[in-house]
């Protein structure tokens, strides 16, 4: 009878097609098909670690064909797993598909997750101790990668498996594991915060097609606006908000405070604690008032967004300068000196403070808007591009 091969953390092997000759799964088959046909057809293990140590070999000769190396990897993984004389063999196998294949980062990571809890499970003695060791410190590891991705509930529960492992080693990380966890929760308690939105629109239309789902416009000449209310913006040192828009607005003003603002808020009166996402005559630029000194930067950019089309727009903050980007890309060379927000104001989405409109010149931005998203912290080009669809 076939035996069927112990793939034990499910990786899929996605095979490329076969017609032509020089595609991955052909020279797989050509080279290893008769090889693996025999191997499956035994119900020993050796002849599964001895083919998956050949394939793994063979991967790390071929650096010039990523196709080839992946899956010569994946199909290492395949015969590795399930026995502990293969554990380092699968771990290295996917440590190489990190870089060939790194679009399937997450997936490989998962992989390696699971080759070091099933190693920890059937050690015993000093091994034991020593596979808990690496399984620890690759739960820390992709806990550090979920807060850096926001997700903090995801974090936390790496986070806690690590603590538990921490204290079965009795290993001194258990103090620093714990600390960062606590972090953790801080970032879940903003990411409540944000789920928490009030949302206030004054003069604007909902249900409009966004760019995905629906969207909220502001026409030309209305003091529309969504709030971010104040008690979720609170002191932020450091933030990230992103929208995407469409619109045909090609106003200006005498001043940069008083173009037509896409997101941002501003001090009744003045000031220097406030900023702006702003487009005059079309073109896209911002201003920040949050410098110390009391000394307002603004930056102009040649780069239009008034012509009717979908631009995803991001403002980022990272303590220490300001960047604004559209489609992913950032519009200015330079970033601006940033601070932190005032606890005090409203950040509004489609106007700068209506309140101050009539003094100023009209500071409200028509268009649609969808997809709001506001982060606590500055998010990175890639982050950025990922959440533009450039990624």
């Amino acid at each position: 009878m076939l035996k069927r091969s112990a793939c034990l953390i499910g990786l899929v092997i996605v095979s490329a097609s076969a017609s032509s000759p020089a595609d991955p799964a052909t020279n797989y088959k050509e080279l290893f098909g008769r090889e693996e046909k025999k191997v499956l057809a035994t119900r020993t293990r050796a002849d599964d670690l001895q083919l998956a140590a050949s394939l793994l070999k063979t991967a790390e000769e071929i650096t010039d064909s990523p196709a080839m190396q992946a899956l010569l990897c994946e199909k290492t993984v395949q015969f590795a797993s399930g026995d502990l004389a293969g554990c380092d063999m699968a771990i290295r196998a996917l440590e190489i598909l990190e870089h060939a294949a790194p679009d399937k980062k997450p997936q490989w990571l998962s992989g390696k997750l699971q080759i070091a809890q099933f190693r920890f499970s059937k050690s015993a003695g000093d091994d034991k101790k020593s596979a808990g060791q690496a399984y620890m410190e690759l739960l820390e590891a992709v806990a550090e990668a979920k807060t850096a991705e926001g997700d903090g509930n995801a974090a936390r529960s790496f986070y806690a498996r690590a603590r538990n492992l921490a204290a079965f080693l009795k290993s001194p990380r258990a103090a620093v594991i714990l600390a960062k966890s606590k972090r953790v929760n801080a970032v879940i308690a903003r990411q409540a915060k944000l789920k928490s939105l009030t949302v206030e629109i004054k003069g604007g239309k909902v249900g409009l097609p966004g760019k995905t789902g629906d969207g909220v416009s502001f026409p030309a000449g209305s003091k529309g606006k969504l709030t971010i209310p104040s008690r979720v913006t609170a002191n932020l040192k450091t933030f990230t908000f992103a929208f995407w828009v469409k619109t045909t607005e090609s106003g200006s003003g005498k001043v940069f405070w008083s173009h037509p603002t896409l997101l941002g808020f501003r001090t009744v009166g003045g000031g220097s604690r406030d900023f702006g996402i702003t487009s005059n005559r079309g073109a896209i630029g911002y201003w920040s008032g949050l410098a110390s000194g009391g000394r307002d930067y603004d930056h102009q950019s040649t780069v239009s967004i008034n012509d009717g089309k979908w631009r995803h727009v991001a403002l980022t903050n990272d303590g220490g300068k300001m960047l604004l980007y559209v489609n992913g890309e950032v519009v200015l060379k330079k970033g601006l000196p940033s601070g932190a927000l005032l606890g005090t104001l409203d950040v509004l989405l489609g106007a700068a403070r209506s309140d101050i409109a009539d003094s100023y010149g009209q500071v409200n931005h028509s268009g649609i808007y969808d997809e709001l998203q506001v982060y606590s912290r500055a998010l990175n080009q890639k982050e950025i591009e990922k959440i533009a669809g450039k990624s």
